[in-house]
């Protein structure tokens, strides 16, 4: 009658189907998640645990004596035994040393920990080490992300903090500003928030340095007019033949200029100087006291 109640009160579960993949050095953590889940659905994860209480084999000295069992303690093994045959089916390598899944589980976590820890401490390195560089602002942010992701699969999941921080590392100067005004605000942003802030700022630093090309003046023009527009000096033409030297400094500061070159509006060639108080205006950088030939800025 004991046994016919405790075989009805008690329906152990069988796993039909195996995990779809099997256990290999690349995979653990994936592999591990799909046995946790699945025995969570079943509560059955206490089976996993060697700190768990197991019922007693024998419920007495007298019941040792004669070998009877106690259910309880049948039903556990029973439900154990199909759990460890399950856990085997979906590996490579057979534990032939365990007796119970929970040694099973044991003897699997402690072989791979070395290797997870391995992974997440190279998966920290490359984040630390990705760079902006050439790379435009959406593919770097993809590149950061996928470090991340790398680093969840391998346990070790960054705070929202570090990732933004990990972002900020790899900008280069051009960003400085940016990133400082973010730091400055109180309430704390998303990772979603920075990237699209990121984006933004790409495409007005593109703008930028496009206005910055337009509002250039062309070097070739300035060097070949003067300010009325007509030809004065030829940057491109060959000084081989010519008899032109640096200028020098008289006593009263003034500076003349050697040369064989003809000075429009100046008389002839030969010694020629700039007279009067008022010096020669550079026609490349504005400044007073030289011309575009003796030009250093």
């Amino acid at each position: 009658m004991e046994e016919t109640s405790r075989t009805t009160s008690f329906l152990p579960v069988s796993f039909p189907h195996p995990v779809s993949s099997k256990l290999d050095n690349h995979n653990f953590l994936v592999w591990r998640k799909q046995i946790l889940t699945t025995l969570r659905g079943h509560k059955l994860q206490h089976f996993l645990s060697e700190t768990s209480v197991l019922p007693s084999k024998f419920l007495s000295s007298d019941d040792e004596t004669q070998n009877h069992v106690n259910p309880k303690f049948q039903d556990w093994e029973q439900q154990d035994q199909l759990i460890m045959s399950w856990l085997l089916a979906s590996l490579l390598t057979r534990m032939v040393n365990c007796d119970t899944s929970a040694q099973v589980w044991k003897t699997l976590e402690l072989y791979f920990a070395t290797q997870v820890r391995a992974k997440v401490t190279q998966f920290k390195t490359q984040l630390h080490n990705t760079k902006k560089g050439d790379l435009s602002i959406s593919d770097y942010l993809l590149k950061i992300r996928n470090v991340v992701d790398l680093l969840a699969l391998v346990g070790h999941k960054i705070s929202i903090k570090d990732h933004i921080d990990a972002i900020f590392e790899g900008l280069p100067q051009d960003y400085e500003t940016f990133i400082i005004s973010v730091n400055s605000r109180l309430d704390p942003y998303t990772v979603e928030e920075i990237e699209a802030l990121l984006l933004a700022q790409e495409s007005r630093i593109e703008k930028n340095i496009k206005i910055a090309d337009l509002s250039t003046p062309s070097l070739a023009h300035l060097i070949t007019t003067n300010r009325n527009g007509s030809p004065h000096f030829n940057y491109r033409a060959s000084t081989r033949n010519s008899n032109f030297r640096p200028p020098t400094h008289s006593g009263n500061g003034m500076q003349h200029f050697r040369g064989n070159f003809t000075q429009q509006g100046r008389g002839r060639h030969g010694r020629g100087s700039w007279k009067g108080n008022k010096k020669p205006q550079c026609q490349l950088c504005g400044r007073i006291g030289h011309v575009v030939m003796q030009c250093y800025y």
